[in-house]
């Protein structure tokens, strides 16, 4: 028997507090809900933002959650609350670049319901799911770490960690911290690819090399993925 979906109960929570003001439920809710928008941080956002500015825009969102009733139709409530979570955090880096005016979050609505996907399509996504994960399971280290460490270094594995520890020369704690302190892909490449002691680094040029090396762990996962019938 497949277990329950906490999504889906972290909703009905919701729903509770509110109908009928239960702080327990709110709570519980709540509780189930900040690990997970914390793990979907864009990753821009977490290299260039201050702590304390990712943290407001968390505390956000979460009142937000508890302020207007979430749409009655979700089918699929993770994909719908982290996607609305991503997307305030991009509208919102993109207000601070100044490219953008944003509402303010009381003016804000929730976004509009994708219909759900048939069986067959979601299917279809599961298993293409599988086959990445599995693909990128068969790559070396250093180009599984090389494709997650820009765009999503929350996904990398103990295994992938410690290689990166060694390559930084930082115990696995400091290189977490260094990650999330990086504002741009030149840091983390410094940890990637540290310079030798006393080498002039050219930071064009290191630029440039890291762009190859991630071109040519996309290249190898595409083949991998072609070689298993998948489409990358």
């Amino acid at each position: 028997m497949s277990l329950p979906d906490p999504w889906h109960q972290a909703l009905v929570d919701l729903s509770r507090w509110h109908s009928a003001r239960d702080r327990a439920a709110a709570r519980a809710a709540l509780t189930f809900i900040e690990p997970e928008l914390r793990l979907a941080i864009p990753p821009l956002v977490r290299r260039t933002w201050p702590e304390e500015q990712v943290e407001d825009a968390l505390r956000e969102f979460l009142t937000r959650l508890l302020e207007r009733p979430l749409p009655a139709a979700i089918t699929q409530p993770r994909r719908y609350v982290v996607r609305s979570f991503r997307n305030r955090c991009i509208d919102l880096h993109r207000a601070h670049q100044g490219r953008c005016e944003v509402a303010a979050a009381e003016d804000a609505g929730w976004e509009p319901i994708d219909p759900a996907p048939d069986a067959p399509t979601r299917m279809a996504g599961e298993e293409q799911a599988r086959a990445l994960r599995s693909a990128l399971d068969a790559l070396p280290v250093a180009d599984r770490v090389a494709l997650k460490l820009v765009d999503a270094p929350e996904w990398l594995d103990d295994t992938e960690r410690t290689w990166l520890s060694a390559q930084a020369g930082l115990p696995p704690d400091a290189l977490w911290s260094a990650i999330q302190a990086a504002d741009d892909v030149h840091a983390l490449t410094l940890l990637f690819d540290p310079p030798a002691q006393g080498e002039d680094d050219d930071r064009r040029l290191r630029l440039e090399r890291f762009r190859r090396r991630r071109g040519r762990a996309r290249e190898k996962l595409h083949a991998l993925l072609l070689g298993r019938g998948v489409a990358p």
